[in-house]
Order: C-alpha cells, then structure tokens, then sequence
C-alpha cells in the first residue's frame, strides 16, 4: 500500500488514472489511498470542525459567499446548514458578535412560552375547586382551555405520525414530542393562523437539518470553540428550532390564511372565451393562494409557454388541483427528501422568497411540458399530481433561477421528461415529441377526444376542485 500526498495544482493523471476524488473535493486536500495496479479512491482529508466554521463565517463578506454557495448546491456537505438557514430567515443577525446574545434571548422567550401554554390543570393549587375541576363550566376554568389544547395535540400527533414514512428520525418519541411542541405553541401563540394540515411537513426539513448538525456537533465532533457549542447546541435544539419555524412562517403563511382577496376589476385570468363553461369571474372573491396560483398558470406560464398555458386552459385544469400542495409544502411531497433540503437552500436564500417559489413550480410546468400536451384531462392531472422523479432536481433552481433574471444567471440544460409512450384516459397511446422549451412542440392534438369527453373532464375538474374547497372551508370553520 503506497500514500502519495498531493499538492495544489497537481494533475489526476500525474499519480494514476484509475484515482478518482469524492464528490465536491479537490486535489488540494486529498490524501490518495491504495496501489497503481488497483481501482482505489482518494480520501480526503475532513477539515476540522473549527475549520469549517472559521471558513464559512469568518471570512470577507461571509453573507454574499453563503448565499452563492446555497444558491449553488453547494450547502449540501455543510456541517452548518442549520446555521445558514438561520441568518437566512433572520433569527442570527449578519453580524456574528451579536450570535450568542440573540440565541440567548431567543432560548429565553421560548423557555416562557412553553411554560405559558404548556399547562396542566392538576398541578394548579391556588385556585378554588369549584373553578379548578374538570367539570365547571367557568370560563376561567384552566380544564376548558386544557380540553381544547388536547384536541388540538391529538389532530397534531396524527400527522406527525404520517411524517416522511420510511425516514426513522421522525419515528422517534424524543423528535416527536419536539414536534409537537413547536406546532402547539405556535397555534397557541398565532391564532389568526392557527394549525393547518401540511404544517407539520414544513417542520420536518427543518428538524432533519437540525438534529444532525446538532448531533455533528454534540457526539462526533466536540468542538472546543465556545461559539459553536453555544449556537449548536442540543439542549436548545428544540428553542432554535421553533424560532426558525416562526420565521419561516412568516414567509409561507399566505399559503395557508384562509381570508378572502378580491382582485380588481378587470384583471381577467380566465379563458379569453365568455362561453366558456368554467370561466374564472375576476372580481370573484378567493383566497390570496389561489390568486397567486391562477397568476401563476394564467400570466406567468403564459410568458414562457403560451402553447402549454393555453392547452391547460382548454382542459379547464385548475392549477389549484396541483399548486396547493406545492406550495404549501414547500415541494415536500414532490422530492426525496433530501433533494427538498438543495431546493430549500436556494429558497431560503432568495432575496425574493415568494418569487423563487413561483418560478421553481413554472420551471417543473416546464420540465414536464412535452408530456402534458400529449395528454388529456386525466393524464394531465397525473403527472401534476403525482409528479415525476428526477434525477437532479437542484436542475429545477437553476432554470428558476435562469428564468427569473436571465442576464445573471446562465441557461441549464434543456432537459424534458421522458416518456416513451403517454397513455390516454380512452386506453389510447401516444408518443412524446420533443420541441423547444419556448417554441413548444407542434403537435396533434385533435384526437385528444371528443367535445363530450373534454366536457366530462372538465365536470370532473370541478367536482374535484369543489370537493377540497368544500373539506378546507369545513376545517377552518371547525377550528
């Protein structure tokens, strides 16, 4: 066995050509491992926590480089990924100096807060029994509010069971205890906003990233730096994480009010078609996510893909039959989880939030186009409903990226789904064609179905789309 250490510069084939590096690293800190006459690999050497930390944050305009690194895919082999979307969101202010006193203060309120409404009624002595029993009907009566707050930790506890099936993490007691903290509290704490199903699927990233830097940090790598055991600490995991998810809230809460928006007059987003049966009224009342959703599918795809916008319009598919749940869930339920950690860095590192969201669901429209112009009403829904796995999804970033300012950011790869053959409702077949992202594909769709079967899709579109307005209106109402 044979070390050669390596030297900034050097060139793979100067040692051997069958070396090769880990991903992301370079030859400058690589240690090659084995013999000529065998396929071997060059381990790197790790830098040291402290390492890491100093060259991530302690460097000349440290913000700008993270940001680039995020929005680069370049915060995936981070050990403080964690700490990045802290400054991202603004619970750590830019200047480090200042890390230890806001944590302090942030863990603080927190400790308060749970003590506030983390309350049981048994251990309340003070008061008098004919208040403090479990069946006075006082309004002050601790048990009323101890009730409600059961009721709203058991529908909690029900999702948090359903969370990422399969990632053993949030299969754990401890993890969902500190779930279901954070979600009571910030009900308690926010009852404008309340707690609303997919909320506990916005929580999940946060503690995945979380607990492993946490964890990095406690049992492996037991840095000696005070500043990183205070900011990464697992005794507070719990407090910095429910700030994060405050802060994130603060960015996606409009896609879960339920408070109505009435757009201006003639800000029309329907079919240009006044005959049309399912044509949107523009000063019909809806909620601010469906305003932006329609915008998004009406407006927005329209500019870079009339032919796929208007074949969507034609078969009446509501892009609220799909954007909900993306939205919502911040892509949750469209990627592996670990890909949804790459798609949030360059999210959370946006200056413009709710834009880089807008674009990233137009670049996955697009990335599925060819696809859905071969397709009916059904065959549509499917593959917007059940969304096709990728190899790449950081692919998604870079065309939002590229899409939203084209002068700064180069264009990706045209890639397009590929599916040899898209079966049709009628049992038909068709194949794929390709064609350019912007010029579309010409294509026939003239069998597509006739006037009696688009109209059938079309009352399937509504009974659907009436049918989850009909299930969010009883939930907010309920509550």
């Amino acid at each position: 066995m044979t070390y050669f250490s390596t030297e900034k510069g050097a060139q793979i084939h100067d040692i051997s050509e069958d070396y090769y590096l880990y991903p992301d690293q370079s030859l400058s800190s690589a240690l090659v491992v084995g013999r000529q006459d065998e396929l071997t690999t060059m381990v790197p050497e790790p830098p040291t926590l402290e390492g890491e930390w100093e060259g991530t944050f302690h460097t000349v305009q440290y913000l700008m480089k993270l940001r680039e690194k995020a929005l680069g895919d370049k915060l995936k082999h981070s050990s403080f990924r964690s700490v990045a979307w802290q400054i991202f969101l603004g619970v750590l202010p830019p200047d480090i100096r200042k890390w230890i006193e806001v944590a302090r203060s942030n863990r603080a309120k927190y400790s308060e807060l749970k003590a506030k409404y983390v309350v049981d009624p048994h251990q309340n002595e003070d008061m008098s029994l004919t208040v403090n029993n479990p069946l006075s009907q006082e309004e002050k009566s601790p048990w009323a509010q101890f009730f409600q707050d059961n009721e709203l930790r058991r529908v909690i506890l029900q999702d948090l069971q359903r969370t990422y099936p399969g990632e053993l993490m949030f299969d754990q007691p401890e993890i969902q205890d500190i779930m279901s903290n954070i979600l009571f509290i910030f009900a308690r704490e926010k009852p404008d906003i309340d707690y609303k199903q997919g909320m506990h699927e916005l929580l999940a990233p946060l503690v995945y990233v979380f607990y492993n830097d946490y964890t990095l940090v406690k049992d492996v790598a037991k840095p000696t730096s005070q500043l990183i055991k205070t900011i990464v600490d697992m005794d507070h995991l719990e407090h910095d994480l429910y700030w994060t998810y405050v802060a994130l809230m603060k960015f996606t809460w409009q896609y879960y009010t339920t408070d109505k928006v009435k757009k201006p007059v003639g800000e029309a987003t329907g079919s240009e078609n006044s005959g049309q049966l399912f044509q949107r009224a523009s000063t019909q009342p809806s909620t601010l996510i469906v305003q932006r959703l329609n915008e998004l599918q009406d407006l927005t795809l329209r500019k870079f893909d009339p032919e796929l916008q208007q074949h969507l319009q034609k078969l009446a598919i509501q892009p609220q039959l799909y954007g909900l749940r993306w939205m919502r869930l911040l892509f949750g339920r469209e990627f592996p989880l670990r890909d949804v950690l790459t798609i949030w860095d360059a999210l959370l590192a946006s200056p413009d939030f709710s834009g880089m969201v807008e674009y990233t669901c137009i670049s996955m429209l697009l990335y599925i186009r060819d696809a859905l112009l071969c397709n009916d009403h059904t065959g549509c829904l499917t593959l917007l409903m059940r969304y096709p796995e990728t190899a790449d999804p950081f692919f998604f970033v870079q065309r939002a990226l590229y899409l939203r300012n084209p002068s700064r950011y180069d264009c990706p790869p045209n890639l397009q789904y590929k599916a040899n053959k898209t079966r049709l409702a009628n049992g038909s077949e068709r194949r794929r064609s390709s064609g350019s992202i912007h010029r579309g594909s010409s294509l026939d769709r003239s069998r597509l179905g006739s006037n009696q079967h688009q109209q059938q899709a079309r009352l399937v579109s509504v009974c659907v789309f009436a049918k989850i307005s009909l299930c969010e209106f009883l939930i907010s109402f309920a509550r």
